[in-house]
């Protein structure tokens, strides 16, 4: 430090200090708790449990989500619908679906013919794709 002013030599000694800090910080820094840190494992393991689960919740009458009456589980069974050919009250059986988009659906099909995958559905206002991701375990496979 020779050779230097005495305002280069405070200036020197504040540059020193300022790394120091910073190291300290740095080496400390993880050791220090964060709490907007979360621990996802045991919703991950609830998550999981309930995928594997055969429970599924039907949503049904409009956006109400609750789980249907005795009498429709009865009649609503996995793949027992056929878009091709159901009439306007089997429709409304299906999860979602009203009197208006079922009555769509059967405009849709005696216009543009018989649907060539259930993904022609998303074509129907009111239909997206979280409502046929609902209703497609209910509908049969088309052609087979």
């Amino acid at each position: 430090m020779q050779g230097l002013t005495p305002s280069e030599k405070k200036g020197v000694i504040v540059i020193v200090i300022v790394i120091t800090l910073a190291s300290i910080i740095r080496l400390v820094k993880p050791f220090v708790y964060n709490p907007y840190t979360y621990d996802y494992s045991e919703s991950d393991s609830i998550f999981t449990r309930i995928s594997l689960s055969k429970y599924v919740e039907i949503p049904h009458d409009g956006d109400k989500k609750t789980k249907p009456t005795k009498e429709k589980q009865k009649t609503l069974l996995l793949y027992s619908i056929d878009i091709n050919t159901a009439n306007k009250s089997e429709l409304q059986k299906l999860p979602r679906i009203g009197p208006a988009i079922a009555q769509r659906i059967i405009d849709y099909r005696n216009i543009h013919g018989k649907f060539s995958s259930h993904s022609d559905l998303k074509k129907i206002k009111g239909i997206g794709i979280k409502t046929l991701d609902n209703i497609r375990p209910y509908l049969k496979q088309i052609g087979k």
